[in-house]
């Protein structure tokens, strides 16, 4: 029993002298989300957000919302904090659907903020963060956030996870949360072109029911979309072809003859870096019978030089007058 004792608290020992050994010394400076710091450029992450519409009474019951975008960060060394912009586009449903593209008329990332990573009432983990805009950025351009950094190596994050903060306590406030994806650093002006999509892209996206009366359509998407850039180095558009396995509320469907003649499977897109560095638009069917999402490149120069690992998207067209639909996801590269 003695020598039990003594193995037993031997290990207790081991597993203590083991935490210590990699225990974190403290939380992380701004570099981790900008590396490396000012004067090189600011570094910039592709986001994807969006509600689960819990709120328990009007005016939000069933009101949903997503955003897609992109926000870039910039500080100086030694600093546990620093600036950050920002450019997305918001789809907000509750009879129809509402886009937003905040500040995106002709600059990308017009929306400044600061972020941080000194240690408060909200970040009681390492790695955890904040990301404040306020004015004077106009009111739908002021969301606060609470971030954790992941995939950290070589002292820049690969991405970081963030939910909302309500600066001001509310029971009825919407839960907005999601993901983002290192993008790279921020690309001289104007921004990137059509061949920073080049190849072909798994994806995956779902609705999310907006309306209570009557219920928006369930609704997920399950599918590979090629793209083919423009003639051009500096070509914004390009060609897509597009096949898919559809779940709406049960009922499964497929287009899959993507390199024939189906109208529905093949489309075009833009890159236009608005309203943020590698956004744009695809467009997939004959409109106005069409589907057009908006998204945000992430990972370029992971597959291949100037090429995209991946984007997030959200739906911009169609909206639904019986019950809006707000669907999103995220795709990734498969092959050139």
């Amino acid at each position: 029993m003695k020598q039990f004792a003594k193995l037993f608290f031997g290990m207790c020992l081991l597993f203590a002298g083991a935490q210590s050994a990699f225990a974190v010394p403290g939380n992380y400076l701004a570099s981790v989300l900008n590396t490396p710091v000012f004067p090189s450029p600011p570094s910039c992450y592709s986001y994807e957000n969006h509600t689960v519409p819990t709120s328990p009474a009007p005016p939000f019951l069933g009101l949903g919302e997503e955003n897609v975008g992109v926000m870039c960060f910039q500080t100086t060394a030694g600093s546990a904090g620093g600036t950050v912009t920002d450019g997305h586009v918001r789809g907000r449903g509750l009879t129809s659907l509402f886009r937003f593209p905040c500040l995106g008329g002709t600059t990308s990332n017009a929306i400044s903020g600061t972020y941080g990573f000194v240690f408060g009432a909200n970040v009681p983990y390492w790695g955890g963060g904040w990301i404040d805009f306020g004015l004077p950025n106009p009111a739908g351009c002021m969301d606060d956030y609470d971030i954790v950094v992941n995939n950290v190596s070589g002292g820049l994050a690969g991405g970081f996870q963030l939910i909302k903060r309500a600066t001001t306590p509310n029971p009825n406030a919407l839960v907005l949360a999601g993901t983002a994806f290192y993008q790279g650093p921020q690309p001289a002006a104007p921004g990137y072109y059509a061949a920073v999509l080049n190849g072909c892209y798994s994806f995956l996206s779902e609705s999310v029911l907006t309306s209570p009366t009557p219920s928006g359509p369930g609704k997920d998407l399950l599918g590979l979309i090629c793209f083919v850039p423009g003639a051009g180095a500096t070509n914004p558009s390009g060609n897509v072809s597009y096949g898919r396995v559809r779940d709406l509320n049960g009922v499964i469907t497929s287009i899959n003859n993507p390199n024939s003649s189906c109208f529905a499977c093949t489309g075009t897109y833009n890159v236009n870096n608005l309203p943020g560095y590698g956004m744009g638009t695809v467009t997939i069917g004959i409109c106005p019978a069409c589907l057009i999402f908006d998204f945000a490149v992430f990972g370029v120069g992971v597959p291949a030089p100037g090429v995209a690992q991946g984007f997030q998207f959200a739906l911009n067209h169609p909206v639904s007058l019986a019950g809006s639909r707000l669907e999103g996801g995220t795709a990734y590269f498969q092959q050139q």
